[in-house]
């Protein structure tokens, strides 16, 4: 009989959080907020940084 941790409790603890709610927490614009995700999304797949010359990015 012991506790078991409700699994949808546990999977929201890990969930990005919505551009929307980024923009309104942060005070930035919406387009903000998503380069705000993608670098979040980087972060977690590279948490030691990326590696140099791995990522490309060309102004535009």
């Amino acid at each position: 009989m012991g506790l078991r941790p409700d699994k949808s409790l546990a999977e929201e603890d890990f969930q990005d959080p919505s551009a929307a709610w980024v923009a309104q927490r942060f005070g930035v614009s919406l387009e903000e907020a998503e380069w705000v995700l993608v670098l979040y999304r980087f972060q977690a797949l590279y948490p030691e940084g990326p590696e140099p010359g791995r990522f490309y990015c060309e102004a535009l």
